[in-house]
């Protein structure tokens, strides 16, 4: 299952998608450093957005 920038910032903020807006990814990278040694658990797909690794 995976989510879009623009779906993480509707479900997160209920704000609407700004191409240009860095807030998600912003946010995803703290979670990564949270995460520690299970950071690859998020995956970037490239040109989508994250989903979780199983």
């Amino acid at each position: 299952m995976g989510f879009s920038r623009g779906a993480l910032l509707q479900r997160g903020w209920g704000w609407g998608f700004d191409d240009g807006s860095r807030t998600a990814d912003m946010h995803v990278q703290q979670i990564r450093a949270k995460f520690g040694d299970s950071s690859g658990l998020i995956e970037t797909v490239r040109g989508v957005g994250y989903r979780m690794r199983r």
